[in-house]
């Protein structure tokens, strides 16, 4: 019961960002993506994709000119963040199920 109402406390908060338009923008060579934008900042909601040669691992994400110039990221409810550098980011993917997502201000 606890499990399923931290997933939707999760999704609650979430919500606002979730409903906005998404952008299409492609980030690196095998993820799945979803761009968003709200309240002054970007949202990158990330997963490997399903292609039959994506495994999980290590990922490397090329950022927006827009955004190209962040110092970080914040990956959201994993109380952690990542150094950008040169408009780029990489994080792990430990299995298939594995999602991140990702908060950037310029």
């Amino acid at each position: 019961m606890s499990a399923m109402q931290g997933v939707d406390n999760a999704i609650q908060s979430l919500a606002p960002i979730i409903n906005t338009q998404s952008y299409q923008y492609t980030f690196g060579t095998n993820l799945n993506t979803m761009l968003k934008w709200y309240n002054g900042s970007a949202y990158i909601f990330a997963m490997v994709s399903g292609d039959a040669s994506s495994q999980p691992g290590s990922r490397t994400f090329t950022l927006p000119s827009g955004l190209a110039g962040a110092s970080s990221v914040t990956v959201l409810n994993e109380n952690r963040t990542l150094p950008v550098g040169s408009g780029t980011f990489t994080d792990n993917f430990a299995a298939e199920y594995t999602y991140h997502i990702y908060k950037v201000t310029p």
